[in-house]
This record gives structure tokens, sequence and C-alpha cells, in this order.
């Protein structure tokens, strides 16, 4: 494999044969690797985050809406009373 270093690129180089263009510092490749997978995660825990506030958000209605229907029957029960 013939390979030359890429003008104002540093850490690049490109296949003569193939024209792949290729990192040559393995460093900054596991680097790069690393904070995409930060990214990823990121935006994985940023939609669990938001599914379990919906979920929540839900709770709360229902729980709003048996408060709701609890008074109404005490009402009821009350006014069966006289």
């Amino acid at each position: 494999m013939e390979i030359y270093k890429i003008k104002d690129h540093e850490g690049l180089v490109k296949d003569k044969h193939s024209g792949a263009i290729l990192l040559s510092n393995h460093a900054k490749a596991n680097e790069y690797l690393n904070k995409k997978k930060a990214i990823e995660d990121g935006r994985k825990m940023a939609s669990e985050i938001n599914t379990i506030k919906e979920r929540l958000d839900g709770i709360e209605k229902m729980q709003d809406e048996l408060s709701d229907i609890k008074s109404i029957l005490l009402k009821l029960a009350g006014s069966g009373k006289e």
C-alpha cells in the first residue's frame, strides 16, 4: 500500500491505489469514537428522560382525576345522608 500525507490535514493520509483517506493517528481515531459514543449516549439519555417525564405527567394527571372522583363520591355520599 502506497500512501501519502494530505496537505493541510494533519493525521490524514491517502492510499494512492484505492483513493481511500485514512487516519494515521490511532489516538485521534479513538478520541473521535469516544466523543461520538458520548454524544449518542447523551441523546439516548435525553430521550429516556423525556419518556420518564411524559409518564410522570400522565401519573400526575391521573392522580388529579382520582382526587376529583373522590371529591364527587364524598359529596354524593354526604348528600345521601340528608
